[in-house]
């Protein structure tokens, strides 16, 4: 009898140990599961999140420079290659220099220059992407729009000296 005693318990100690492996693997499957959603959920927060970045960045940088430059006959808007470029002059011992704000190639440009210096899109330095940028000035008024991640922002900002220049 000792010997089907120890069978039963020998099947029960098998089966025992086959339910824990069961319940562990049940464990971490699930822990696999609640990973790869976190993954998911948390790529997708990033890709927003850096669309948002890259978006009120460039918003951000615009209105700086539109604030730097906020001084009589400093600024205009002009149209290069089909582009709307936002045109900031200053004078640095004696000779006029331009930074010409614009998009190029789905990115957000700068280019400083020698105002006498014609304009090429591809000689900018890249800051950041944007799919779209457009700008004009009207009574004192820059408005511009920025597409960015499939975002677009719209800004209007108040000049409070006389600074478009007439071109």
């Amino acid at each position: 009898m000792n010997n089907g005693s120890a069978i039963k318990k020998n099947k029960k100690s098998k089966l025992d140990a086959i339910f824990v492996m069961v319940v562990f693997m049940l464990f971490v499957c699930c822990l696999l599961l609640v990973t790869l959603a976190f993954a998911r959920v948390y790529k997708s927060s990033s890709e927003k999140i850096n669309d948002r970045f890259d978006n009120s960045t460039a918003v951000s940088f615009i209105m700086k420079n539109l604030r730097s430059y906020d001084r009589a006959d400093s600024m205009s808007v002009a149209e290069y290659e089909g582009k709307s470029v936002l045109c900031l002059y200053e004078t640095i011992e004696d000779s006029e220099y331009v930074t010409y704000i614009y998009q190029n190639d789905g990115m957000l440009c700068e280019l400083f220059a020698d105002s006498h210096f014609p304009f090429s899109a591809d000689d900018g330095e890249v800051l950041l992407p944007c799919e779209a940028f457009s700008i004009s000035i009207k009574d004192n008024i820059v408005s511009f729009s920025v597409t960015s991640g499939g975002k677009i922002t719209d800004q209007r900002y108040f000049l409070r000296s006389n600074a478009e220049r007439t071109v």
